[in-house]
């Protein structure tokens, strides 16, 4: 340590000594080092040195790390002309470092630039040793490729700029190739690949502080390589082994550079899961391969890759191109899945029974055709046999969705049996027979009990509890909509099961269950459900028929398909003017009667249907209510009827007992001209007054005696 100090001493001796004889125009502060590349997450020192001057001394200096002054915690003083100082290096960015002095004389003051340095600290991340190195050689037209291309773990602080060199060597005899970066990843060119040689690879690591190297891979120089995938890969497929493909390739490289295993792999077309075949089972170096217990009349895609046969050498190649092939056909293996649908028929009212069925699982080829025999009984047993030719595609039999076909329609009476057998036939042979008997109805057998369907997670689930002591072989779930009708079978001990068919959102279900005693079918029991409910798409339109303070409305259901779900009540808005009431009624109700209503007042009306999930309102219809009542004007005019007849009979009977005085006062008496005296009448003759049976009359002072 004491050495160290007096080396440092000496070296600011020299220093300063050589820069006063430089003259007057230097500074009179200097740090040492110059320029230096430190080390993120170390201490770093350095000193500052006041040269040609005496106007300060190592008490008068102070640092600042870019515009921070340091704690004088951190100062070390030399001599009086010397101040170290030691900071942590924290972290990655260029920084400055600056010794300064403080105003301590008019000279320190008028020379203030003088006595300032500063030096800019490169920061380095500690260089860590390649880590994971890894090389590969690949395969170009029928050889392995000269160049060889290696990768390493990346650092774990990369610096923005190239830091640190990376140089990978590449050893074999007494040759060494080379290529540097300042990557993690470089390629070496080789005068020609050394086959059956061994390589030395390392990567050395190289920066301003140390050199470290990788460890060295010395491995067989077929340890590096990846050749390309086998070429022209064709299957061949042989009637008699209907289980079987037989696979051909070539090899990608001569056997004089490389030895090769292969890998086989192959999946049915449509699925997305492969099947291995296991190495152990393949030899090595051949080109053939057969694959076995696969299943008859389908199509097989299949791929195959290659790698250095050597235990853990070489990389595997990509995996070649697909090559598709179909197996030969097969007898069907296993039983057409025979269902039934049952209706009414509205003429007779008998019951139609509808016997479809689904191509068998392992329908090992193309199904050409079914046999079908019914035996009836009622009052005697009776046979009938047909065949139904069917017409499949070869889409149609690698479907997984398989086509239902309806085979024949029957009817029965309540008190018949019946039993159908059925086989479906390809180009081979028959499959094993399914059988399907319904029972009289009074001799049904028993439904299950409890059934539940839910909407759950994307499916329609369903859960019930068996028939009590009866013997279930299986049971059958059946779904209709207005468009689709589909079933699945579920085992004896099945509670409870998910619909494994495309449902609709939206669409109501009718879902059954049907017990399987051996073959005879029992009571379904239903339920309906919808795999997800939404809004209505309409509501129904209202036509209403109005009184005077009441009006009787009506509508028809929501059809089904635009339902989209339960409708849970119906709700009646009216409004008139800026008066708004409303009403809910239960979903069975089709009619309402609005009373309380004002006369002769106009009013709007809409129906709003709602499930669950929402609501959705119907046209709106206006009407206005009448002025008067049902019958009240009725009432009015018979009671103005009345009155009038009333005064007419009134006016008869005044008419009938005053008709003297009315005569007089109508028809007032005229006198009679012929006995009229106006002709002796002489205007000397003096008025005569009778007063016995004759009257006066006096007219324009002129008397005549009547």
């Amino acid at each position: 340590m004491m050495s160290a100090r007096v080396f440092q001493l000496l070296v600011l001796a020299c220093l300063a000594a050589a820069l006063r004889a430089g003259g007057e125009n230097y500074y009179h502060l200097m740090i040492t080092p110059q320029s230096p590349v430190v080390e993120i997450g170390t201490n770093f020192t350095a000193t500052c040195m006041i040269i040609n001057t005496a106007e300060a001394t190592a008490d008068d200096l102070f640092w600042n790390l870019s515009k921070t002054t340091i704690p004088k915690e951190q100062y070390t003083k030399v001599n009086r002309s010397a101040l170290n100082v030691t900071i942590t290096v924290t972290s990655a960015g260029i920084e400055w470092l600056f010794c300064l002095c403080k105003k301590v004389s008019p000279y320190v003051v008028l020379n203030d630039g003088k006595f300032i340095h500063g030096i800019q600290l490169s920061k380095v991340y500690r260089l860590e040793k390649p880590e994971n190195l890894s090389c590969i050689a690949v395969q170009e037209k029928t050889y392995i490729s000269p160049y060889i291309s290696c990768t390493w773990g990346a650092a774990r602080h990369q610096s923005t700029h190239c830091s640190a060199t990376y140089t990978l060597h590449v050893k074999f005899s007494s040759q060494t190739f080379k290529n540097s970066t300042c990557g993690n990843s470089a390629r070496v060119r080789l005068d020609t690949f050394p086959n059956h040689m061994t390589l030395e690879i390392w990567v050395e690591a190289e920066d301003k502080l140390r050199t470290v190297e990788s460890d060295h891979l010395k491995e067989d120089a077929g340890w590096f390589v990846k050749t390309n995938p086998p070429s022209d890969v064709k299957i061949f497929s042989e009637k008699s082994f209907p289980t079987s493909l037989l696979i051909n390739w070539t090899q990608p490289i001569a056997k004089e550079y490389l030895r090769l295993m292969y890998d086989v792999r192959f999946r049915p077309t449509g699925s997305q899961n492969w099947t291995y075949v296991p190495l152990e089972d393949i030899a090595k170096d051949i080109q053939s391969f057969r694959l076995q217990d696969l299943r008859p009349y389908t199509v097989y895609v299949t791929q195959v890759r290659c790698k250095n046969a050597v235990e853990g050498h070489g990389y595997w190649s990509n995996w070649s191109t697909s090559a598709t092939k179909r197996t030969p056909e097969d007898r069907p293996t296993s039983k057409p899945d025979l269902w039934m649908i049952v209706t009414k028929d509205d003429v007779t009212n008998q019951q139609q029974v509808q016997f479809v069925c689904k191509d068998p699982v392992f329908a090992n080829g193309r199904i050409t055709s079914f046999d079908m025999k019914i035996q009836a009984q009622k009052d005697k047993v009776t046979n009938e046999s047909k065949s139904i030719p069917v017409n499949r595609s070869e889409a149609d039999s690698s479907s997984s969705q398989r086509k239902i076909t309806v085979l024949e329609q029957i009817h029965l009476t309540d008190r018949e049996t019946v039993k159908v057998h059925v086989t479906a036939i390809n180009s081979v042979g028959k499959s094993p027979e399914a059988s399907l008997g319904l029972r009289q109805k009074t001799h049904a057998f028993a439904p299950v009990e409890e059934l539940k369907v839910v909407s759950r997670e994307g499916q329609l689930w369903l859960e019930w509890k068996p028939p009590s002591n009866a013997h279930v072989s299986e049971y059958v779930v059946e779904w209709v909509s207005d468009a689709q009708m589909d079933w699945q079978r579920e085992n004896r001990n099945a509670r409870h099961t998910a619909i494994k068919g495309n449902l609709m959102k939206f669409v109501c279900y009718s879902v059954s269950v049907y017990p399987i005693y051996s073959g005879w079918v029992g009571k379904p029991a239903s339920a309906e459900a919808y795999l997800e409910q939404g809004a209505p798409l309409e509501a129904p339109s209202v036509n209403c028929k109005q009184g005077r303070n009441e009006a009787k409305l009506g509508w028809e259901e929501v059809p089904r398909h635009k339902s989209r779900g339960f409708i849970t009540n119906y709700t009646i808005f009216y409004t008139s003017g800026t008066e708004k009431r409303n009403v809910s009624v239960p979903v069975n109700t089709t009619t309402y009667t609005l009373t309380s209503l004002h006369a002769n007042t106009k009013y709007d009306v809409w129906i709003r249907a709602s499930t669950v999930k929402g609501s959705t309102d119907g046209t709106r219809h206006s009407f206005t209510t009448l002025r008067y009542a049902s019958g009240e004007i009725e009432v009015i005019v018979v009671g103005v009827s009345f009155g009038f007849l009333f005064l007419f009979l009134m006016i008869v009977l005044l008419c009938f007992y005053k008709k003297d005085a009315l005569k007089e006062n109508c028809w007032p008496q005229i006198p009679n001209p012929g006995e009229s005296t106006i002709g002796n009448w002489s205007p000397d003759c003096p008025l005569k007054v009778r007063t016995h049976a004759h009257s006066v009359r006096c007219i324009a002072a002129d008397c005549m005696t009547v």
